[in-house]
């Protein structure tokens, strides 16, 4: 800083000698302050010229920007190394060279619509709940390729793919193993012909003492899908009937069967499209004679609730009574009408609805269904809005049930 002659500090004025020579001390400082300012422009495009003082408060600038931007941050070239990722959504047509190496944890990872995510090291990848060694070392092997195999998809839903990864999640959000499996052209994976994804059943002498041909466990967070319930008869000489019930938290005694009719040594199949059990539901079967029909279940066990079934007794006439109300977009793949009269017919209406009960649309309209018979409305999956109804009517009361299977999308 240059120094300046004052007339407050000298006391007497200033000679000629001396007010130039301020003005020439001015003009230099004036060229030092804007050589300063050039200096400073010029590094804040390179963070190394910056001194420590100012790259902190650079980051700092950096950061606070980062945080008011936070749902639309771009990073286009260079790394990231230990970072933690959580609720992260990858789009678009491809990722590849994903190496894991520093990377501790990773939650929540989504892939939507990526058509090849190849190529991730599990080098240094490691389950963070147990401190385990790292995932991969153990497992067939450290590189995987395309994405997680959901049920019920084929090679083609992947690009082609011949081979996946099968990720385990734990509660927590943590990997906690990784293998690859081979993928086929198409079939099986819990729909369709060879349904693989069926894997457990039951089977029962059917008396007219009533038994259980399947109970749900009750285990929570599970749902139970009955794809098929086969009665043979096996007495080569005389017929039997056999009448079927859902019981359980969303059915009350609800029939998909009444005295159907089994003639000797023929088999009769009850259930054109599947039922939904939750925990502890179960199945009742019981006949006119003893000795004569026996049950075999295929059952599918699902982890999650987006399955629903349900079933209700139509105690009004002439009025709607709610069946179902979707909590998300479903798909309703049956509905399935039942009059337990044994003499009188009843005629019925189902119609979906808004959360208002202002009807859509009708699954039928006055479908008389006869005395002692079960009628399912559909031969092919519908799709009902999140918060829209399905709702039955039946211009008897008491005559009329009602069941529903679905699964929320």
């Amino acid at each position: 800083m240059a120094t300046l002659v004052l007339r407050t500090v000298k006391g007497t004025p200033l000679t000629n000698s001396e007010v130039d020579g301020n003005f020439s001390n001015i003009n230099s400082e004036v060229g030092t302050v804007f050589n300063t300012a050039n200096t400073i422009n010029s590094n804040v495009g390179v963070l190394s010229n910056l001194t420590t003082t100012e790259k902190s408060n650079l980051v700092a600038a950096i950061n606070e920007i980062a945080t008011e931007s936070s749902s639309s941050v771009a990073i286009t070239g260079g790394s990231i190394a230990n970072v933690t990722l959580s609720n992260v959504t990858v789009t678009g047509q491809g990722i590849s060279g994903i190496t894991t190496a520093n990377v501790t944890e990773l939650t929540n990872l989504y892939f939507t619509n990526a058509r090849a995510l190849a190529n991730i090291t599990l080098a240094g990848f490691y389950d963070t709940v147990s401190n385990a060694a790292p995932i991969g070392a153990t497992e067939s092997g450290t590189t995987l390729s395309i994405t997680h195999l959901d049920s019920g998809v084929t090679a083609a839903t992947y690009g082609n793919a011949t081979t996946i990864p099968i990720i385990t999640v734990n509660a927590s959000g943590h990997i906690t193993s990784a293998s690859n499996v081979t993928l086929t052209s198409s079939g099986g994976g819990g729909s369709g012909l060879f349904n693989s994804a069926i894997a457990a059943g039951g089977n029962v002498a059917v008396n007219t003492t009533a038994a259980n041909v399947f109970a749900a466990a009750s285990t929570a967070g599970k749902r139970y899908v009955i794809h098929s319930i086969h009665i043979t008869n096996i007495d080569g000489t005389n017929p039997a009937e056999v009448s079927a019930q859902i019981i359980g938290s969303t059915y009350s005694n609800i029939s998909f069967g009444n005295t159907i009719p089994v003639p000797a040594g023929t088999s009769v199949e009850l259930l054109k499209k599947p039922k939904v059990l939750q925990p502890s539901d179960y199945i009742s079967l019981n006949a006119n004679v003893d000795s004569r029909l026996h049950a075999t279940a295929a059952i599918e066990e699902v982890t999650g609730t987006s399955h629903f079934g349900a079933g209700i007794d139509v105690t009004s006439a002439a009025t709607f009574t709610d069946l179902h109300t979707a909590t998300g977009d479903s798909v309703i793949e049956s509905v399935l009408l039942s009059n337990d009269d044994l003499t009188l017919d009843v005629k019925a209406r189902v119609v979906y609805t808004d959360s208002s009960n202002n009807i859509q649309g009708y699954y039928c309209f006055d479908l008389i269904v006869p005395a002692d018979s079960t009628v399912e409305l559909l031969e092919q999956p519908k799709y009902l809005q999140n918060g829209h109804k399905i709702r039955v009517y039946a211009n008897q009361a008491n005559r009329l049930e009602a069941m529903i299977a679905g699964k929320v999308i």
